[in-house]
């Protein structure tokens, strides 16, 4: 095992961390993130935290190697998403067009490593109320959103020293960082982003890293992928979902890095079932920001509908 299961931290000290991260409910536990001294703890954490055998422990954010070994301690596990992997002797920003957008994003600005502080906490929080979706509920214990002293935040900062975009970061093993958050002000240039990834991914070259993590895409299946009807049914609901979640535009936008795309799995114990996908639908919120989109959905074709052109305004409507 080269890795932590994605958002969980590799950490000198686990006191800079907040208590583990443990959703209880009905017998079904769920553990999103948690700081470890060394990967080697890991599984010497999973076997203390079923004392009670009737309790069925789930761990998303597997690697095919983590899903591998925890077979041996009675998991199942099936492949629910796909990683977006940068590795730092590859050629990821060759596409010229992506150096194009690099450089656009840099005539703008410049990009900062912020130390953690209590200041640039707050800063960080007031910019998270400012961005782009941060009007709608946010999706919860799938990625760490909040910086601690154990993370990394980079922020793109204008000439006139405004946050223009900001990305959180873990530790996710010696050899591998992962990205978190990626958010960005309505009113940023185009670019920013992308200049912000090149200079974290040179960062992390410089720094021994051998991964850059760009984070998970859910519901998108690596072809010949052996998975039971549960997981199907769960993609065909993504799918349904996706004018409330667009994981089909995230995937898209980090395609362009050109990464490698590793499987990402849920494991569960003792094995999985729908009520699993059901306790990770709700604690993840994904299904407070359905109901979000729904009523907007509904704003907008009520809108539409006092419109003169109607019909082929709702024929264009996205």
């Amino acid at each position: 095992m080269q890795s932590l299961p994605l958002s969980w931290t590799l950490t000198p000290n686990e006191n800079l961390v907040a208590e583990i991260t443990r959703l209880n409910f009905n017998k079904l536990v769920w553990v999103p993130y948690h700081a470890l001294e060394t990967k080697a703890h890991f599984y010497k954490f999973i076997s203390q935290q079923t004392p009670n055998a009737a309790d069925e422990l789930i761990i998303r954010g597997c690697n095919k190697y983590h899903a591998a070994e925890l077979s041996k301690q009675g998991f199942a596990s099936a492949q629910i998403g796909i990683e977006a992997i940068l590795e730092t002797n590859g050629n990821h920003f060759e596409k010229k067009s992506l150096q194009s957008l690099v450089k656009r994003g840099l005539r703008n600005g410049k990009v900062k490593l912020l130390s953690y502080s209590y200041s640039n906490l707050r800063k960080f929080e007031l910019f998270k109320k400012q961005t782009v979706h941060s009007h709608k509920p946010q999706l919860q214990n799938l990625f760490q959103t909040d910086f601690t002293p154990s993370g990394l935040l980079y922020v793109f900062e204008s000439k006139e020293k405004e946050w223009l975009a900001a990305i959180l970061l873990s530790v996710n093993s010696k050899i591998k960082l992962h990205t978190e958050l990626i958010l960005r002000k309505p009113s940023a240039p185009v670019g920013v982003v992308e200049a912000l990834i090149k200079q974290i991914y040179d960062d992390a070259k410089n720094n021994g890293y051998k991964k850059l993590s760009l984070g998970e895409v859910p519901f998108i299946l690596k072809k010949n992928s052996k998975n039971n009807y549960k997981i199907y049914l769960a993609v065909k609901l993504g799918n349904m979902l996706k004018f409330a979640y667009n994981y089909k535009g995230l995937y898209h936008f980090k395609n362009k890095f050109n990464p490698k795309w590793e499987s990402v799995y849920i494991a569960v114990k003792p094995k999985l079932k729908l009520k699993h996908l059901t306790f990770l639908f709700i604690q993840s919120n994904l299904h407070n920001l359905v109901s979000f989109q729904l009523k907007e959905y509904v704003k907008q074709v009520k809108t539409l509908y006092k419109h003169p052109n109607f019909i082929l305004r709702l024929l264009d409507f996205n």
